[in-house]
């Protein structure tokens, strides 16, 4: 057992197991899609839906839609932070070498968009990765300053331009789910790719889409900010405050997204509270690192870590193993499970991907998908096997 929040390799053992509960909250929110209950008309959703599965629902939508993509992004901007000092120790042109890695990370997202899943996320992520190197020369205080203007001013300034509210995507999209039940997979890659460039769902509304940008952005340079005062290091010296932190931003941030959803907000669609999100997802990633850190969560952080440190393979292997589950090309499940069922599913899928990380870092020193991103970005083939 690992005794330390250290691995010989100085990474962050800590880090990569809150990484990967982050990791595991995005891949549930988008099983929920790829198990096609998205695309549902809420006659067949009813049917399949027994009062387990709407209690379920309704607690993911509460508690983990919107935070686990906010706690990703967030380890992002902590990511980048170890890597520059990886890269700068070793004396290399880390500006060139990001700059490279950004462009490789987008194109995978291209091709997860196009035969993982549509609702890729490491597109966004490589674009709005660009700005970091300029925001690591910043201090502290000014990229905090900078994050916090990111999440309070694009929301308040399209609410008193009148910004209607968020338009709610169709009642059911069911050319979505015939495509994706098509026992040819050449028809799931066309779909895929068409709802990708498609910009369906919030894109249909003026500044939303730059409203949860600005958001993704904010986080990444909050957590450029907790990388550089160098937290993930100092965890328990930062206990005693850190909780208390963690503990208010959840409640404020629940707080302020049931005051959104009760509809008592003069700002039209509850725009100036769209960031809730955020908060929660903050609160979560230090609460969640914190008990990793103690003794109590020292076997559950063994087990997370490996996943954790090979989180891009674990992005695009739950997608595709998804698909193999739901797709017609598949087992041909999707539109057939309730919610609870889904997570059951779901958990099955996350508990081999943390047995294969397990497996596999235990040979070789990077998952599959983060060699060919490191080989891709150094111009050469990299060693894999330890």
């Amino acid at each position: 057992m690992v005794q330390s929040g250290r691995r010989p390799d100085a990474r962050l053992v800590t880090l990569d197991a809150t990484r990967a509960v982050a990791l595991i909250g995005v891949l549930t929110v988008n099983m929920l899609t790829i198990a096609g209950l998205t695309y549902l008309t809420p006659e067949m959703r009813a049917v399949i839906h027994g009062p387990a599965d709407r209690v379920v629902a309704y607690l993911i939508a509460v508690l983990v839609e919107g935070k686990a993509l906010a706690a990703f992004s967030l380890m992002f901007g902590i990511s980048f932070t170890l890597l520059i000092g990886r890269m700068k120790a070793r004396g290399e042109p880390w500006v060139a070498m990001y700059l490279r890695r950004l462009a490789i990370l987008g194109g995978l997202g291209l091709f997860n968009a196009a035969f993982f899943f549509w609702g890729d996320i490491l597109t966004t992520y490589a674009v709005l990765g660009l700005f970091l190197p300029v925001a690591a020369l910043m201090p502290i205080r000014a990229i905090l300053a900078l994050a916090a203007l990111l999440l309070v001013v694009p929301p308040v300034a399209f609410a008193l331009l009148g910004e209607l509210p968020p338009a709610p995507l169709a009642e059911d999209q069911l050319p979505s789910l015939r495509a994706f039940a098509h026992p040819n997979p050449a028809v799931t890659v066309a779909h895929n790719w068409a709802l990708f460039t498609g910009a369906v769902g919030e894109g249909t509304v003026p500044g939303l889409r730059l409203i949860r940008y600005a958001e993704l952005a904010a986080l990444f340079l909050i957590g450029l900010a907790v990388g550089l005062a160098r937290l993930p290091m100092r965890l328990a010296e930062a206990r005693s405050w850190l909780a208390p932190l963690g503990w208010g931003l959840v409640i404020v941030g629940l707080a302020l997204e049931a005051l959104r959803a009760s509809g008592l907000i003069l700002v039209p669609g509850g725009l100036l509270l769209q960031n809730a999100d955020a908060l929660v997802a903050i609160g979560y990633v230090a609460l969640v690192a914190m008990w990793l850190d103690g003794r109590r969560g020292a076997r559950a952080r063994d087990w997370l870590a490996p996943l954790g440190a090979m989180a891009l393979t674990g992005y695009l292997m739950g997608g595709l193993a998804g698909q193999v589950v739901f797709y017609g090309w598949g087992f041909g499940q999707i539109g057939r499970h309730g919610t609870l069922s889904v997570i059951l599913i779901a958990a099955g899928i996350f508990a081999a991907l943390m047995l294969f990380a397990r497996f596999w870092l235990g040979r070789f020193r990077q998952g599959p998908w983060e060699w060919l991103w490191r080989c891709l970005t150094r111009l050469e083939r990299q060693p894999l096997r330890r």
